[in-house]
């Protein structure tokens, strides 16, 4: 535990007790960027139906696509160009005209919803779970 970081948190909020404050820093509410696994993706595109019109479609995008799901194991959302190049391939998905539709607008919200999560407090600050021991501990200190 870094009791400094801790203490450094618990300072803003002195009026709570710390069973209120635990909770409070122990609570996920905060949105936070996880990288997107693709066997997720594969999942998803399987159980939507959609894996095999895109595995047979000639079109560049649906290619890409194929290449990219055997190439790698995961996308790295903390990375800004693999966030655009993720969107870039979802896009030209979307583009192609075919019947029924190879990609929609819904398959990518999903896609790129798999790249957030819901985490605490605690957690953004790398402290793991706090007790209200803990917080009763930094208070005491000077």
């Amino acid at each position: 535990m870094n009791w400094q970081l801790l203490k450094t948190e618990v300072d803003n909020y002195p009026l709570l007790t710390s069973e209120a404050l635990a909770d409070q820093l122990n609570t996920a509410n905060i949105e936070a960027v996880q990288n997107i696994q693709v066997a997720d993706i594969k999942q998803y595109l399987v159980v939507t139906g959609k894996i095999l019109a895109i595995k047979a479609s000639l079109e560049p995008a649906a290619l890409l696509t194929v290449e990219a799901l055997d190439s790698f194991d995961k996308f790295v959302m903390i990375e800004p160009s693999n966030v655009a190049a993720l969107n870039n391939q979802m896009d030209g998905l979307i583009a192609v005209n075919s019947e029924p539709k190879l990609f929609t607008i819904d398959d990518k919200n999903y896609i790129l919803s798999l790249g957030v999560t819901v985490i605490s407090r605690a957690n953004q600050l790398g402290l793991g779970v706090v007790t209200p021991g803990d917080i009763e501990y930094v208070r005491g200190l000077a």
